[in-house]
């Protein structure tokens, strides 16, 4: 979790979850990108005199930092998930106690009734 604080895709990439990593730069590399040219465009249309352009611009690069911030925290949470079930080891099935051997399905019928 700490070091997808630090570098994002870097928790990805510390569990194995190289496709993920990828999709995180992608990603917040996207949200960067998209936040640096309204904030370009906010500056061309401050200098151009007009302010509703300005306005607009403005509000675009702040929902494309909104936007970037939630992916941000949505991989740091995604890369402790991972780390913490990584060793979750679970079997589904029946088990050998209950008189059936793994891989076998059983079918059993119960009944109850109530006076």
């Amino acid at each position: 979790m700490l070091r997808s604080a630090i570098l994002p895709g870097w928790g990805q990439i510390t569990n194995g979850k190289y496709l993920k990593a990828g999709i995180v730069v992608a990603g917040e590399g996207f949200f960067v990108y998209k936040a640096w040219s309204a904030y370009q465009d906010e500056l061309d249309a401050s200098a151009a005199g007009d302010s509703e352009a300005r306005d607009d611009a403005m509000n675009l690069k702040v929902t494309y930092i909104w936007w970037g911030a939630i992916v941000y925290l949505l991989q740091i949470a995604d890369a402790y998930v991972d780390a913490n079930l990584s060793t979750f080891d679970a079997e589904f099935g029946p088990d050998e106690a209950d008189g059936g051997a793994k891989g076998s399905p059983r079918v059993s019928l119960a009944l109850r009734t109530r006076f």
